[in-house]
């Protein structure tokens, strides 16, 4: 039998000439049809035409479109904010230093005043800055663990932001017209607007699909740019501050009873006067040529062991950019940097 064009089989169903199942069967985009028994015109249809579909037919770039599925994603866990951002705002004193409680903000002080003998104060960025970098250095794990953390609820808070907004400005958009979007795949409208919807677009042969894509990118809808400006969804309001500072609690306190624990007193103490004597003279991470080789060596002081109290150094061989892990004492590294001949550096690049 000849297939009919749309438009007539919903005239026909609104007449009752049709079943909803012969509607369903008359365009591949047609997902259901809830019957109003009173008046068929007012049954809605439901069309299963794709997120994709929907969010392209808006004029909305592709990585917007890839966006809001990851964002509304039920088991998403999309991350808008990267460890490494979040760990250099650390190191600057921003950020991170604004959601600490006050109980946590009494523990730094204390632990910068006991472990550092230092005068902290939370509201001066430098301030901020030397005890981070104090903190870095010798509580290395700590640190990672705590800025981990802040990281984690940043990037939920994120998410549920962008969510919410996303999704409130396509509500904004679909309100306004004759379609109701589910979020996923499905929009609805009834039979009556579709109908007047073939003849006010003068598109009475039309695939149901093609219809609905002319209807929805004829409008400017000022939509988009989310992935871009995905950091604008940074979000106060959504960060569970009380769940950041238990987890900060946790962290600080530990770092707070190995400087105060007696038993390990001595050992701590040393372990941050070396740390201390170190950051004076270098920055962690960054090479630096050594001062008395003939060779063209550089190092780069990596962290401090806090159990052997050894200093994790690598050193570079800068003509051919190869590096080796060396673990030094204090007395061994400050030979390296100005008794370099007491060291065979053919053997440990394996000449």
């Amino acid at each position: 039998m000849e297939k009919k064009e749309f438009l007539l089989l919903l005239r026909e169903y609104v007449k009752g000439k049709v079943s909803k199942y012969e509607l369903i069967d008359g365009d591949p985009s047609v997902y259901d049809v809830k019957e109003n028994s009173s008046n068929k015109g007012l049954s809605e249809i439901k069309l299963n035409l794709g997120t994709e579909f929907i969010l392209k037919s808006l004029n909305l770039f592709d990585e917007d479109v890839w966006f809001y599925k990851v964002i509304n994603h039920p088991y998403s866990d999309y991350d808008i904010f990267d460890s490494s951002s979040i760990r250099e705002d650390f190191r600057e004193g921003y950020d991170i230093w604004n959601y600490f409680d006050s109980e946590n903000e009494e523990l730094l002080v204390k632990i910068a005043k006991y472990g550092f003998n230092m005068n902290f104060d939370i509201d001066d960025t430098d301030s901020r800055k030397k005890l981070a970098g104090f903190l870095e250095n010798t509580f290395e794990k700590e640190i990672g663990s705590l800025l981990d953390d802040f990281t984690h609820q940043k990037n939920i808070a994120a998410r549920e932001h962008s969510k919410e907004t996303i999704n409130k400005e396509l509500n904004d958009v679909f309100s306004d017209s004759i379609f109701e979007f589910n979020g996923n795949d499905v929009l609805s409208t009834t039979v009556g607007e579709l109908i007047f919807l073939y003849y006010e677009n003068d598109k009475l042969y039309d695939p149901v699909k093609k219809l609905i894509k002319n209807y929805l990118s004829k409008e400017n809808y000022n939509l988009g740019n989310w992935y871009e400006n995905s950091w604008d969804f940074d979000s106060e309001e959504y960060f569970d501050r009380d769940s950041f500072n238990r987890a900060v609690n946790w962290q600080l306190e530990k770092i707070y009873d190995a400087i105060m624990d007696d038993e390990d007193d001595q050992k701590i103490k040393s372990y941050i006067q070396l740390i201390n004597n170190l950051s004076k003279k270098y920055d962690f991470g960054v090479y630096y040529e050594l001062p008395k080789s003939k060779h063209n060596y550089a190092f780069s002081i990596s962290s401090v062991d806090r159990d052997t109290l050894k200093i994790v150094v690598y050193l570079n061989r800068n003509k051919d950019g190869v590096i080796k892990k060396l673990m030094l004492s204090e007395e061994n590294f400050y030979h390296l940097l100005y008794q370099p001949e007491l060291f065979n550096f053919d053997e440990l690049y394996n000449f």
